[in-house]
């Protein structure tokens, strides 16, 4: 997650949602005061999956099926990755081909 798309969802999201809130500060662990959440995008994996499930959260369109993947991917380019990002929906199926084809759900 880039830190401008960080800080927006932090700041408009996150910030005006207690519960929501609450959840994630539960997933800092050694976070410390005075420190931006931001910096526990490296390495706290938990928190970074958490922030990218909430980005997905401001997005008003229905998630795809999960077995649609052809409709993960194309939902990943338009609300995470963006129209303007670089990255596609061919590299999406690789990586999902790569890393999780294997794995029941």
């Amino acid at each position: 997650m880039e830190p401008e798309t960080f800080r927006w969802l932090f700041n408009s999201w996150v910030h005006n949602r207690a519960e929501l809130s609450d959840k994630l500060a539960s997933l800092l662990g050694d976070w410390r005061a005075g420190q931006s959440p931001e910096t526990e995008l490296d390495g706290n994996l938990y928190f970074a999956t958490a922030m990218c499930r909430v980005r997905y959260l401001a997005v008003q369109a229905s998630l795809p099926d999960a077995r649609n993947l052809s409709g993960l991917a194309q939902y990943w380019k338009q609300y995470y990755n963006t129209p303007a990002g670089a990255g596609t929906v061919e590299q999406w199926l690789n990586n999902y081909n790569r890393h999780l084809a294997g794995i029941e759900w």
